[in-house]
């Protein structure tokens, strides 16, 4: 299995994650606006006839960005792995929120697309802390309209006002004599 590589660039990986956690909500009002830190896999060259025994990919830092989500999302390349960490305004709440996208693009070699579950999940330690979760292979998986309703539909603050009728249910007690 090909390991992935955390270490080699970790503080260029903290220093762009920290940048985004700790980066006051986004000010502008478009509801597809965000800030983010993009990250690519970078894969081990292996030729078919050398073996591959400890030969492990590297996660590093592609790019950093605040503006409209589109430009994400046109960074994201049907070669790669990918990963971002980005925030977003709520749209319900109008309170910052953080998502991880995990994206494998289609034409990701196979032998690769392998072990982008075991990528993932090293990655989601490293960049933990997000409110949503998002896997995309494609740009039909992936656009800003979609991200923003991703944490729209898992915000916990959905609720309408009116129509509704409380029931109240009242409990008694009884005690029986003897």
């Amino acid at each position: 299995m090909s390991a992935l590589n955390l270490s080699t660039n970790g503080p260029a990986i903290s220093a762009s994650y920290n940048k985004i956690v700790n980066a006051q909500a986004p000010s502008n009002p478009s509801p597809t606006y965000g800030q983010w830190a993009l990250y690519t896999v970078q894969a081990p060259l292996v030729s078919a006839f050398q073996n591959d025994g400890g030969k492990e990919s590297v996660l590093k830092v592609q790019t950093t960005g605040e503006g409209e989500l589109q430009e994400l999302v046109e960074d994201m390349s049907d070669g790669r792995i990918q990963f971002a960490f980005v925030k977003v305004k709520d749209p319900n709440t109008t309170l910052p929120k953080s998502v991880l996208v995990a994206w494998c693009g289609e034409g990701v070699p196979e032998r690769t697309k392998g072990y982008f579950t075991s990528h993932l999940n090293a990655v989601s330690k490293v960049l933990r802390g997000y409110h949503v979760q998002i896997t995309a292979r494609s740009d039909r998986d992936l656009t800003p309209e979609m991200m923003v309703q991703k944490v729209a539909d898992a915000s916990g603050s959905k609720y309408s006002g009116g129509g509704k009728r409380a029931i109240v249910i009242r409990r008694t007690t009884t005690t029986s004599r003897k």
